[in-house]
């Protein structure tokens, strides 16, 4: 039955017909032996497939009972051109019916490569219909148990003559390991021969191959293979003559080439770096050479000052040394780490500590640094007068703010440079009990839109009625509207803040609220008063000038501003009206400006053609007026 690969689609139809004679027997009487017909059917499962080197040429088939005892077995051949096969089997039954169990196997000589059983309800002849088994073939060949397969080494690069061996591992599908597996080798482009055992010697030429492992059942994995020369010089690239300060890292990678006789670059090379002097040290104790043959890696500086070799080798060349130098590092900077501007209450050690970090002038950090510390202002307990910088250049002292509220200052210097220095910043607050109080600026007053004329001014205390400073006040328009300087502020040392505030543009009372931000019911309330602005000009708008028939109303309304000394709009202002010539009904005696400052009245033309004078007048200053003249 082999030619599963040119007949695997016709194997699921391959039909194993057995036919079940009487052989001159009568099976009509009560002690004659019955048999059954049977006809096989068997399907061949998806999944894996043996290779062409295991050709399928017999079936076996098996006949049992439920207990296990055999009632027929067969094995026929599977001729290489056929896709089905006829096989007569005497199945004699203990009844007129019986359940059975029909197990196929296709075989190549004595191995078996597919494998499957079906129950089936078999009847004797004449006492029901032929049954028909269809049993699903699943491929049990060697290797079945394979789900994975790993060739080893991977992404391998030779020289040129070079010989190479690859290895074969082998996983089920819970990645447990199987015994190595057989495999059939090829390669992508075939540079050089590789033999069933997956040796192979390199060519004399460059190039990449995808070499590739497949098993019997068909798993397979792939790794890519590289030819080069072999390398005949190693040269330092970069990285040699460099110095640095003591057990610091060297600023460029220590670099090196691997060539060829032909002067390129040659990639895969091993290349083994190591510090020859003690104390040294290299990142990497091997790297292997890239596309172009470079290798490198980071060297370390010991804690002495002098001299310190590396060295880089490859096997089979001579190696190539570096040469570096070690000196001493002298901070020249400081700067603030962290525990700048902290704050906490009189006499307690701030939360965190005050740090520094001491450098050289390339910015590297120096270790052994003495820092000397300094309380200029504020009193309290430093943790030292005196610390150390450790290998990261930093160095902390702790600091227990003094008994007083305000502000402190704690200087740091090098011990061996005094005029380098860098001053905190910190605040002393006052304890329980801190209030708010209105220093000046409350119960003023000013017209609407303006700015009133002295700052809202409050002062923050302790308990003891010490003033505090460095409190955060928040401000806050209650109402009346208009605009605050800002809406936070920050006490002084004498515990004052103040914000200025600008009146809203509607006349009556307006309160500002301020507040502790950390302590928001220590509050106080400022009020101030809007006042209306009185009106000393009028001036027409629109409306003057206008003609229509006698006995109309004029078109347009006729409009008036009212203004104060400085020219800004007046709201609230009544103005007269009054008809001086031409007859006629205006819609109101008086009006009163709005926001704008302007206020309006309509105008009935009299019954006589001819001009008419209507005048308008402030009412609290009847002097002033203005006068529109129309025609009817």
């Amino acid at each position: 039955m082999r030619a599963l690969s040119s007949r695997e689609a016709q194997l699921g139809a391959v039909l194993l017909a057995a036919a079940v004679l009487a052989a001159c027997q009568d099976v009509t009487g009560p002690d004659s032996q019955q048999y059954a017909s049977l006809a096989i059917a068997p399907v061949i499962a998806p999944g894996p497939r043996p290779p062409d080197l295991l050709p399928i040429d017999n079936v076996r088939i098996r006949v049992t009972r439920p207990s296990g005892e055999l009632v027929q077995e067969t094995v026929v051949p599977f001729p290489a051109d056929s896709s089905r096969i006829s096989v007569r089997l005497r199945v004699p039954l203990r009844g007129r019916s019986e359940r059975l169990r029909v197990t196929v196997e296709l075989r190549a000589a004595l191995v078996v490569l597919y494998s499957g059983s079906a129950e089936v309800e078999v009847w004797a002849e004449g006492q029901g219909p032929v049954a028909t088994s269809q049993p699903s073939l699943s491929y049990v060949g060697p290797g079945f148990q394979i789900a994975r397969i790993q060739i080893a080494p991977r992404d391998t690069v030779l020289s040129f003559g070079d010989l190479l061996t690859f290895r074969v591992s082998a996983f089920d599908a819970g990645g447990n390991p199987l015994p190595d597996p057989a495999v059939t080798w090829s390669m992508t482009p075939a540079l050089t021969p590789i033999s069933v055992a997956g040796q192979l010697t390199a060519p004399l030429v460059y190039g990449t191959v995808t070499v590739r492992a497949v098993t019997t059942s068909g798993v397979a994995d792939s790794t890519r293979l590289r030819f080069v020369p072999r390398p005949t010089a190693l040269t330092i690239l970069s990285g040699n003559a460099q110095q640095g300060a003591l057990g610091s890292v060297l600023a460029a990678p220590l670099a090196v080439v691997v060539k060829a006789a032909d002067g390129l670059g040659v990639a895969g090379v091993p290349v083994r770096f190591r510090a020859i002097t003690t104390g040294g040290s290299v990142r990497d104790a091997q790297v292997t050479t890239d596309a172009i043959g470079r290798a490198e890696t980071v060297a370390t500086l010991g804690s002495t000052v002098g001299a310190y070799t590396y060295e880089a080798a490859v096997t089979g060349l001579t190696p190539v040394t570096f040469t570096e130098n070690a000196i001493a590092a002298v901070a020249s900077a400081l700067t603030i780490v962290s525990g700048n501007n902290q704050s906490a209450l009189a006499g307690v050690l701030l939360p965190s500590p005050l740090v520094v970090k001491a450098t050289d002038a390339a910015g590297n950090p120096v270790s052994g640094t003495v820092v000397d510390w300094t309380i200029l202002a504020g009193g309290g307990l430093l943790g030292a007068a005196t610390t150390t910088t450790g290998p990261d250049g930093t160095t902390q002292v702790l600091y227990t703010l003094g008994g007083l509220p305000g502000a402190a200052t704690v200087r740091a210097a090098l011990h061996n440079a005094p005029a380098i220095t860098v001053s905190f910043t910190e605040t002393a607050l006052a304890g329980a009990g801190l209030a708010l109080s209105i220093v000046s600026g409350n119960n003023q007053s000013a017209l609407v839109g303006l700015p009133l004329p002295s700052p809202l001014v409050v002062k923050a205390t302790d308990a003891f009625g010490s003033p505090v400073a460095g409190q955060q006040v928040d401000w806050t328009i209650v109402s009346g509207g208009g605009l605050l300087g800002s809406a936070s502020t920050t006490t002084g040392v004498d515990g004052t803040t103040q914000v200025l505030y600008t009146l809203g543009s509607v006349a009556g009372t307006a309160t500002i609220r301020a507040a502790l931000h950390n302590a928001p019911t220590s509050a106080v309330q400022f009020t101030a008063t809007a006042l209306a602005a009185a009106a000393s000009a009028l001036s027409i708008v629109s409306g003057n000038n206008q003609s229509a028939l006698v006995g109309l109303q004029l078109p347009s309304p006729l409009v008036v501003k009212a203004t104060d000394a400085a020219g800004r709009a007046v709201s609230g202002a009544q103005i007269d009206w009054t008809i001086v010539s031409g007859g006629g009904l205006l819609g109101s005696a008086t009006t009163t400006t709005g926001s704008d400052g302007t206020t309006q009245v309509l105008y009935t033309l009299g019954s006589v053609a001819g001009p008419a004078t209507i005048r308008a007048a402030l009412h609290n200053a009847p002097a002033v007026t203005v006068s529109f003249t129309e025609t009817a």
